[in-house]
């Protein structure tokens, strides 16, 4: 829990926002909304023998998006920051109704992958669990 609270913590001094009022235990959080579109941070790589996680990863969705004539989410990462020890690899960067992925490894061989897709009619999110050999 308190690795969640200095990731949080960390993420929203990084986006230079003065509060935020969510519980640090909380799976998702909304960073900023407007007009058609909104960033959002997810828990990624969830441990729950330490109640830790990987990372947060922030995406921005922009939604309704008209491409030739046909509504679309534009999905792309806004932010990863990952916990002490971990590092990151991009799969998928989103895209037009496109996935993100993003891979999680830390220094003592345990890993993650984090995914997500904002599409019409079908939102996946999976903030995958802490695999360790």
């Amino acid at each position: 829990m308190q690795n969640t609270k200095r990731i949080l913590g960390g993420l929203v001094a990084a986006l230079g926002l003065a509060t935020l009022a969510v519980s640090p235990a909380a799976a998702a959080v909304i960073l900023e909304e407007g007009p058609g579109y909104h960033v959002i941070a997810y828990e990624a790589g969830y441990d729950p023998a330490t109640e830790s996680v990987a990372a947060w990863v922030a995406m921005r969705i922009d939604a309704p998006v008209v491409v030739s004539t046909q509504s679309k989410i534009l999905n792309s990462i806004h932010s990863v920051t990952p916990s002490p020890g971990w590092r990151y690899a991009v799969k998928k960067a989103g895209g037009y109704n496109s996935a993100i992925e993003i891979d999680f490894e830390s220094a003592d061989g345990c890993s993650a992958r984090f995914r997500s897709l904002y599409k019409p009619g079908k939102t996946t999110i999976d903030g995958g669990r802490v695999v360790c050999p």
